[in-house]
């Protein structure tokens, strides 16, 4: 699955990089044709199947809202939490996901997922991480529709390496949705586009490095779209 001239010729390169600034970004990470498959299978997701991310509650909890007329409501109650935190400075988040509630069919998104705990992604990863995995600890569809957010977090308890598969062509950067790195000093050390069919792998042994995705523009008119999960 993965494109077979970074398995020839890019590990070495993005060892380096990861053991440096504890990620690293592979660009035409998958071949063409998967690439491809998972784009045109986000499209055929049905509604029930995405879910409003938000945290927090009112209990301070995290939440989903299925995607469905009766619930918006709820999802603007939750909107407004997710915004209200975010403003205090708190930890908070809104955007849209699938959750791990789909039957294995033999579609893109499931070969995927069988994918990435195999031994060919395990030996791939592992070269560059220098460790070796072959469990999710969750892993989903992502999409950012504007006004979506996530702010600055660790990721402790998840694992010890965070993926983010981009599924997004042309996005330019000055409409958000931007993956950051911040520094221990509190400065943004890394910022990712997310550049279509491009892998970002980063360290979260411990919590890692604080990370966030900057808000998508209000008026956009389209997503940001990636599989998000966690490996250990």
């Amino acid at each position: 699955m993965i494109n077979s001239e970074i398995l020839n010729s890019l590990s070495d390169a993005n060892k380096r990089q990861y053991d440096e600034y504890g990620s690293v970004t592979i660009y035409n990470f998958l071949e063409q044709e998967h690439a491809e498959a998972l784009e045109a299978h986000l499209y055929k997701i049905p509604n029930y199947r995405w879910h409003g991310s938000y945290f927090p509650d009112g209990a301070g909890l995290a939440a989903q809202v299925t995607c469905v007329p009766e619930n918006d409501d709820s999802a603007i109650m939750h909107l407004d939490l997710a915004r209200k935190a975010m403003r205090e400075g708190g930890f908070s988040y809104h955007f849209y996901r699938t959750t791990d509630d789909h039957a294995r069919c033999g579609c893109a998104e499931c070969n995927f997922r069988e994918w990435i705990v195999s031994q060919s992604a395990n030996s791939f990863f592992s070269g560059i991480t220098g460790r070796t995995y072959d469990t999710a600890n969750g892993m989903f569809v992502s999409r950012y529709d504007p006004g979506c957010f996530l702010t600055p977090h660790t990721d402790p308890d998840h694992g010890d390496i965070g993926f983010v598969y981009n599924l997004t062509r042309d996005w330019n950067p000055q409409w958000g949705g931007l993956l950051h790195f911040m520094s221990s000093d509190g400065t943004i050390g890394k910022v990712c586009v997310p550049v279509f069919n491009s892998m970002t792998i980063f360290n979260i042994s411990g919590g890692g490095q604080s990370h966030y995705v900057s808000e998508v523009v209000a008026g956009l008119g389209r997503s940001r779209y990636a599989v998000t999960g966690w490996l250990s």
